[in-house]
Order: structure tokens, then sequence, then C-alpha cells
């Protein structure tokens, strides 16, 4: 008598097998839960949200690219270059043909942002000079009408990196030497190092906290490059001094775009072909209460719209901000940064390297099995007992 004959006369007892075995997988299945991403929230309807800078108050500023506006979401009701603004809401501060880029000018206090034809525009709450312009209190002012066109950051030093259709320039605040060549302060130069991206779409440009400067290739060689000013490892990837080495690979981000860092050196990619948020890191990270694996780019969430623009995130990557046509939103979530405690290894005991678990999933798949396993041979020894005392019968 084979066991599936003995299902019809032992059906209390099977369904018994049946219910336990079903019961102990979704316990088992229970710990198998996806691990939580930051929410999403909308925070403003934008056109095309293409540059994205946060100053230290909060305020969000948001370079709509198809309206030719610059827009402010502020931390509080006020005045702010000279606008009457509402606290959570979207204003506009100017009209600017063009806008792509922005970035905060720590020197002068003043918000600069690329304009049409590389024009280089800047906004200050009081009379500054930016780069040897004077720029009165609360007016837009040219500072060159021949920069770049695309995205912009600056160093620590004050000069003000850019990316264009041209290739990749620097705007240096005072004479010197700047990655291996000689600049003149207030007076745009190309590069050298970035010669060899002049057939490439340059999104973005970043620099972190030791003045590594961080550049998004959107089209053509993809991926995002990184020049330390001294010889260092990115990511995993030993990349020479003055030299551009690709430290994220195309494959792993689909068409970055907007591109950010934090103080602890974690790098957020907004990825303008699947719209997606990935981050990458230096050392294993808990972001949002996701497991960042070290060295591998990991997605952080997904945005719903056309393509990921503009990436801002604050010193202790508390607030993320990013923008999807038509909306520009920020990520939240408890916990944001945490460095995880390494665990000690007993003595005597072998170390396990560390198992890359996929984004989104924490695996019990072996001890899933195990228990399948178990109870199906529990299963297998009780049908082995029913069919002994059945044949004596």
């Amino acid at each position: 008598m084979t066991p599936l004959m003995l299902l019809p006369v032992q059906k209390k007892w099977w369904r018994s097998v049946m219910t336990a075995l079903l019961s102990m997988t979704f316990i088992v299945l229970g710990t198998v839960s996806a691990t939580a991403s930051p929410t999403a929230q909308v925070i403003a309807n934008i056109d095309y949200p293409i540059g994205i800078v946060q100053d230290s108050s909060g305020n969000i500023f948001i370079a709509d690219n198809n309206r030719g506006e610059l827009a402010v979401v502020p931390t509080s009701t006020g005045t702010l270059f000279g606008v009457q603004v509402v606290a959570g809401q979207k204003s506009v501060l100017s009209s600017v043909a063009g806008i792509y880029g922005l970035a905060i000018d720590t020197l002068s206090g003043s918000l600069v942002m690329t304009a049409q034809a590389g024009a280089l525009k800047a906004l200050s709450p009081t009379s500054v000079t930016v780069f040897g312009v004077a720029v009165p209190a609360n007016t837009l002012t040219t500072v060159t009408s021949s920069f770049v066109d695309r995205g912009i950051d600056f160093d620590s030093a004050g000069n003000l990196y850019g990316a264009s259709s041209s290739g990749l320039f620097v705007l240096p605040v005072v004479t010197g030497t700047l990655h291996g060549q000689l600049v003149t302060a207030n007076t745009p130069v190309a590069v050298s190092a970035g010669s060899a991206f002049t057939s490439d779409f340059l999104a973005d440009v970043a620099l972190d906290t030791n003045d590594a400067l961080y550049l998004s290739v959107m089209f053509g060689a993809t991926g995002v490059y990184a020049m330390p000013v001294t010889t260092r490892t990115i990511f995993g990837v030993l990349a020479p001094a003055d030299t551009f080495t690709r430290v994220v690979a195309g494959a792993d981000v689909q068409n970055p775009c907007g591109i950010d860092l934090d103080d602890h050196g974690v790098l957020y990619i907004g990825s303008w072909g699947s719209g997606n948020v990935n981050v990458s890191s230096n050392s294993s990270v808990t972001l949002f209460e996701q497991p960042i694996p070290a060295n591998v780019s990991t997605q952080l969430t997904s945005l719903n719209g056309f393509g990921n623009q503009g990436v801002s995130v604050n010193i202790d990557s508390s607030r993320v901000i990013s923008g999807a046509n038509p909306n520009t939103y920020a990520l939240v979530g408890t916990s944001p940064y945490v460095v995880p405690t390494p665990t000690p290894t007993p003595t005597g005991s072998a170390v396990v390297p560390n198992q890359l678990v996929a984004t989104g999933s924490t695996s019990s798949l072996p001890a899933l099995l195990g228990i399948i396993m178990l109870t199906a041979g529990l299963s297998f020894l009780g049908i082995r007992k029913f069919q002994h005392r059945d044949m004596k019968r």
C-alpha cells in the first residue's frame, strides 16, 4: 500500500500534518520580510527638477529647467531673497532661462546657478562679491556669461566646478595650481583631466569632504567617475590622484544624472533611466533602515516619474531630496544613517566572508529549507507508522 493510497483512509491525520507543515512554513516566511525603504513624500510639483540644493537652514532650492524658474520650499514662513514665502510651500524666487545647476557658495553665502548659454548667475540675501563681481542684495546677477550649462559644486576652498557639453570646467577663487594645472582667479578654465569626456554627456559634479571630485556621465561612457587629490581607494576601486577613474559602472546605475555626497562619503545617484535613487558607500552602513553593503551600488528607493534628475543630501543623510518629473520628493525614514557595530569573532572560530543579500530582503532560506525537510521527514515517518498498522490489519 502506497502513502498515496493512505490519504482517503487517514484524512484527519494527513490534514493535521499539512496544517502543521503550512503553519511552520508561514512562521519561517514571516522572518523573510522586505527591508524598509524610505518613504518618498512629494514636496513640490516641478516640471523638470534638474538641480536641487539645501542650505544650512533646511530650505530646499530647485531648478525647474522646463519652466525656467528658481523655486524654493522653505522651512519657515517669512521673506527669502526679498520674496514672501510660506513654510512647506513652493515659491518662485526668480525666472532664470535655461536654469540647470545649483550650488551654495559658503564663502559669500550666495546661491549660484547655471543658466542659458552657460551663464553663471548669483543671488544673495546681502550685498556680496562673487568671483570678483559685485552682487547686490536680493538681485539676480550675472557673474560670468560663459562658464557651464549643467551641474555645479564648490570645493572646500571655494573653487566652483561645473559640467558642460564642452567638458569639465573650474572657476577658481584664487590664482594657483589645481589638479596639477595652473589657474587664474575668477577665470574659468577647462580641467585638463576632463578632456576624456568631451564626446560624452556630462550631467553633474559633486565633491566629498576630502575634495575628491565626482562626475556623472549620463550618456556615452556612462557611470560615475572620481578624481581624488591624493591616490586612494573609492568604492573598492583604486583611484589615482588628479585622474578620473570610474568608481560606479554604468551597468549598475542606468543613465546617472544628479549626484551628491554626505559627510560620511556616501554617494547618492539619481538614475535618469530608471527613476531610482542609488547609493554607494566605502563601508557597510544602514540607510533608512536598509542595509547597504560596502562598495556595491544599491537601490535605495524608486520614484514615480519620468527619470530622476537632481539629487541633494544634507551632511548626515537625515534628509535626501530628489526630483523625478513632475515632482520633487523628500525621502523620509527613522534612523537615516547607522554605522553597524562589528560583531566580535569568537576565539578559534573561522571568519565567514560577508554574504551579499539582495536589496529589500533578508535571507532566511536555509532555515526555511531545514524546517521543511524536518517536517517532511516526520511526516514520512508518520505515514510509515500508519502504513505498518494498516498492513497488520
